[in-house]
């Protein structure tokens, strides 16, 4: 009996969904994120087929940010062949794509979320300032900057806003309200 290759099972069953399920764009293998892993997995499984596994076992270890003398002892080789390894295009290929992959998944990280939220801050200030609010406040909660509320019921909170990072916009300037209106009355007179 012939085992089904599992590296090739994507290729195997594209084409033998009903297609209202392969056009669900709510499904996660339709998430560009997704797809782009998937396309980068491929290309490494194609990699890897000019290398012997041992080179593979090596240069996987290598991209994890392993030492060559431990690859060489993992491998069983010197630590001459595994720099040799490191100067031949098939494996620096492999490499390469590891290292993509590896950014890759690490794009929804903390820190690009962040980037993200603040490049939707700056460009949106002037056109769509609660766009920009509501980014620095997410901001605001993944950096877990709001203080702990006092245990005093009035208590009164203080913001200070760095105008050097924040400059006053548009949203800075307070609309006249019914208050501010009263404050300066305006005489009618109805007498004629």
């Amino acid at each position: 009996m012939e085992l089904l290759d599992i590296k090739n099972i994507d290729e195997l069953v594209e084409g033998h969904l009903p297609s209202m399920m392969s056009l669900d764009e709510y499904h996660p293998s339709n998430d560009p994120h997704q797809k782009t892993a998937l396309s980068i997995r491929n290309q490494i499984v194609a990699a890897q087929a000019p290398l012997s596994p041992l080179q593979v076992k090596g240069i996987k270890m290598y991209a994890k940010g392993e030492k060559v003398a431990n690859i060489a002892i993992e491998c069983r080789v010197k630590p001459t062949t595994i720099h040799t390894w490191l100067k031949k295009p098939e494996t620096l290929k492999l490499l390469a794509l590891l290292k993509h992959l590896d950014i890759q998944a690490s794009g929804a990280s903390a820190e690009v979320r962040k980037g993200m939220l603040w490049r939707i801050a700056v460009d949106n200030e002037k056109v769509r300032p609660n766009m920009t609010l509501n980014a620095i406040d997410t901001l605001n909660k993944m950096d877990d900057t709001y203080a702990a509320p006092n245990q005093q019921p009035n208590a009164a909170v203080q913001i200070t806003i760095n105008q050097t990072l924040m400059p006053q916009g548009g949203l800075d300037k307070l609309p006249e309200t019914y208050e501010s209106r009263l404050a300066n009355p305006v005489t009618i007179d109805h007498d004629g």
